[in-house]
């Protein structure tokens, strides 16, 4: 799925990107690399409220990944600006 999306994502296929991109984080997709191009493309969106919705579902993830992805979304800059827009 990932490489399905970043295929769609370099050829400017956004909302095509993003739906394959929220299906694999429907299913708990454990590809680190997943979570982060989803948020990327949520943040240029200024779309915080759905960054924090992958990371509740990213905590559902059952593999040993799911820490780093977690902590990957939560370690960004995507939080700082929810704040200071609230």
């Amino acid at each position: 799925l990932y490489q399905w999306a970043e295929y769609l994502h370099k050829t400017g296929r956004m909302d095509e990107c993003r739906q394959v991109l929220e299906y694999g984080v429907s299913i708990h997709t454990d590809i680190k690399s997943h979570y982060k191009l989803l948020a990327d493309i949520y943040a240029k969106n200024f779309d915080f409220e759905s960054i924090e919705r992958i990371t509740e579902e990213a905590k559902k993830i059952e593999s040993p990944s799911r820490d780093s992805i977690v902590k990957m979304l939560e370690d960004t800059d995507y939080f700082k600006e929810t704040d200071t827009l609230r």
